[in-house]
């Protein structure tokens, strides 16, 4: 009885000295004012810097206890310089940012917001120049400092920054519909929108084609930031993430918030609404988390500039990307006031230290196990998506194409529509690979499937590799005439490519023949049918020379 009496005097004064505690605590608490940090956009305001948007109006910022400067790109200025010259804390910039950092200047890469960059080439489809290759000796409008994957890929097919008349970009289409240009550099989540509702027909260069898959759009900061600073960078990007999250969940929304407080070019709700949706292909939310980075696809794309001479041989990635470290030293740097002030409230409160520690114990426990949760779980995430991707090409393998199949043969098979399957084979390609050596093979394996990959518009089509030197694109709701037609898109953009290939018997370059079958399933036939049938097109394809399409329905 007696020990209940002391036990309930001893909650009862630990709960008043906690009290007190709080009372003593709250002038210091409410004086705590945001940080203030400062974003330099690398563009205009518009939908691609939505999420940012959306962080500073839905509070994430503020509830991160920061309160950021959002800058509009100025006519003269380039974002990575801004924090180069510590006018800013943070910017965005594209891949060329392993350049900056090459030359000295003390970059951290934070996050990918786009998986794949939106940056291509315009050019007036009347024009002379059908492809890529035909921009030796025109006039390329760029962004001066934001066009890494485009030089990239005009590298990969052979022309240098000498070959071309470089022209300062001025932000206005109107400088290509008019003549003033060859080639526009552009986002595909803007520009060509503005073409098609003025009906001005246009062609596309998009580095994918070309072997060249950069991320897009990246965020950074300076070493400086990262060592002074490190709880801040962190709830920065987390806020951050929280931003785009947010405003791809709820578009109209965001929408109307860049109208209202954002729209410094005039932009109407159609255009915006376009930029979000494409945006939105672009970033992959829904199959990543938004971003993502691979410290392995950061290397092949530093590769690719050693390649064509724009970065040092062995130049590492490892450096350059930012790793957050989550260790009780730097809180205690990073709070030593706060837990001094609180040492010594301790000192005279001992029933409340108690108090606080087991709450402090509880809540740290709690917290360090959400995150090995989430950790757990990202990796899963991960590791299934690397399960369904091909290790070399970087798209679907085989048990994702099966997959896939298997579900839209059952939905065509209900709703009576046809779903159609191409089947890809490279020419003679052991010849090439015998020659040429099994990197190089690779290498060829590589760019043949992006150049694949680009071709499939739709979210619905998927292109994988089947096996080997073999590739398969499936096309639900895709009629036999419209299978043909992409095949053929298929076969040209590799003949285009130019890959040479001198032991080839057809051609002086890589070529590829290819089987076409569109059927309308029933319950009397199943998924194997279907490939059975492109098969025997793709050996009829051979057995006629190679370099051509077979279809059932030749149109």
């Amino acid at each position: 009885m007696r020990s209940k009496y002391f036990s309930s005097i001893s909650c009862r004064a630990g709960s008043s000295l906690l009290f007190v505690v709080c009372i003593c605590l709250f002038p210091f608490l409410s004086e705590a004012k945001p940080e203030t940090i400062s974003l330099q956009l690398k563009w205009k305001h518009a939908f691609q810097f939505a999420g940012f948007y959306m962080a500073q109006e839905k509070g994430f910022y503020r509830d991160a206890g920061l309160d950021v400067d959002i800058r509009e790109m100025q006519t003269g200025t380039h974002a990575v310089d801004e924090l180069a010259n510590g006018k800013v804390d943070y910017a965005l910039g594209d891949t060329g940012v392993l350049l900056a950092r090459a030359n000295g200047i003390p970059i951290k890469i934070l996050a990918a917001i786009f998986q794949h960059s939106p940056l291509a080439l315009i050019v007036r489809k009347e024009a002379t120049i059908t492809k890529i290759t035909d921009l030796r000796g025109k006039r390329i409008m760029m962004t001066p400092g934001l066009n890494a994957d485009i030089l990239a890929a005009l590298g990969a097919v052979g022309i240098s920054s000498s070959d071309f008349v470089r022209q300062e970009i001025s932000y206005d289409i109107n400088d290509l519909v008019n003549g003033n240009t060859d080639a526009f550099s552009s986002y595909i989540t803007d520009q060509p929108h503005q073409l098609d509702l003025r009906h001005i027909p246009y062609r596309i260069f998009r580095p994918r084609d070309y072997g060249i898959d950069f991320y897009g759009d990246i965020l950074v900061t300076s070493e400086k930031e990262i060592k002074k600073h490190p709880q801040r960078a962190r709830a920065f990007i987390d806020a951050s993430m929280q931003g785009w999250q947010y405003a791809l969940a709820h578009i109209d929304e965001t929408i109307d918030l860049i109208l209202q407080k954002y729209n410094t070019q005039n932009l109407h709700r159609d255009q915006l609404k376009f930029e979000a949706l494409k945006t939105k292909e672009m970033i992959l939310g829904d199959i990543v988390q938004i971003g993502y980075m691979s410290e392995l696809r950061w290397q092949h794309i530093a590769d690719i500039y050693t390649s064509q001479g724009l970065l040092p041989a062995g130049f590492s990635v490892s450096q350059a990307l930012y790793q957050p470290d989550v260790e009780l030293l730097d809180v205690l740097k990073e709070n030593s006031l706060k837990i001094t002030f609180a040492f010594l409230i301790v000192l005279l409160f001992f029933f409340a230290l108690n108090t606080m520690y087991l709450r402090r114990a509880v809540k740290q426990r709690t917290s360090e196990l959400e995150n090995k949760e989430k950790e757990l779980q990202h990796l899963n995430r991960e590791l299934e998506l690397l399960s369904l991707l091909d290790g070399l090409t970087g798209i679907g393998n085989r048990r994702m194409f099966d997959q896939v199949l298997d579900r839209e043969w059952f939905r065509a098979q209900r709703d009576k529509h046809p779903v159609s399957v191409i089947l890809i084979d490279v020419d003679f390609f052991k010849p090439y690979n015998d020659y040429y050596g099994h990197q190089q093979g690779d290498d060829c394996l590589t760019r043949v499937a992006h150049i694949l990959n680009g071709i499939t518009h739709r979210s619905s089509d998927l292109c994988a590799r089947y096996g080997g030197e073999e590739f398969v694109i499936l096309l639900p709701d895709a009629d036999s005439t419209n299978a043909h037609r992409l095949a053929e898109d298929c076969r040209i953009s590799v003949a285009d490519a130019a890959i040479p290939h001198i032991h080839s018997k057809v051609s002086k370059v890589v070529t590829i023949s290819i089987g076409v079958s569109t059927v309308i399933p029933t319950v009397e036939c199943d998924p194997s049918s279907l490939i059975k049938a492109a098969d025997k097109l793709l050996y009829k394809a051979k057995k006629n020379g190679r370099n051509r399409v077979e279809s059932e329905h030749q149109p």
